[in-house]
């Protein structure tokens, strides 16, 4: 296996044409490929998991800023009622 991956030549335009002549010597590249890889479900192939739950994330965060901010108006807005009815 070292002998196989250390077989490489220097210049791109080489490379090219030794991994080309590489994987037709070799009858396929299948020694190369990630075998975990391959066994992922179609949603954690394209992370659809991490952006759900990254989303998930940032709305948990959006809707918490939301009320507090709302409780807050409240609050300040109960407090200016307050005063306005004290003074009259």
């Amino acid at each position: 296996m070292s002998r196989l991956l250390a077989d490489q030549p220097s210049t791109p335009a080489s490379r090219i044409r030794f991994w080309v002549d590489y994987v037709v010597r070799h009858g396929g590249s299948s020694h190369l490929r990630s075998e975990p890889a391959r066994r992922l479900n179609w949603f954690q192939y394209w992370s659809l998991d991490v952006a759900v739950c990254l989303l998930a994330t940032l709305a948990l965060i959006g809707f918490s800023v939301y009320r507090l901010l709302r409780v807050a108006v409240s609050v300040v807005a109960g407090a200016a009622l307050k005063a306005v009815r004290v003074s009259q």
